[in-house]
């Protein structure tokens, strides 16, 4: 089974035409959450076929989030808001 949240940057975003990263997991979470990144960027990740929109990825529904959320330790909750 996969960790909840990989602390591995591994994760890219594009806006418009420009490339950002690497991110962490949670990293990337914070970004969403202080609304640098949104859910209609793209992101990817070693392993995809492709670069997807944010909302697209199962990784960043709304109730995987809240399940990392929830499981984390004070390490992990910092990065929620």
């Amino acid at each position: 089974v996969a960790p909840l949240a990989s602390e591995a940057p591994e994760w890219f975003v594009q806006k418009s035409t420009h490339r950002y990263g690497p991110f962490t997991f949670l990293g990337l979470i914070r970004a969403l959450q202080e609304k640098s990144v949104f859910e209609f960027d793209f992101a990817w990740k070693q392993g995809m076929d492709g670069w997807a929109r944010i909302a697209e990825l199962p990784e960043f529904q709304a109730d995987r989030v809240r399940q990392v959320a929830q499981a984390g330790g004070a390490e992990v909750r910092k990065h929620f808001f």
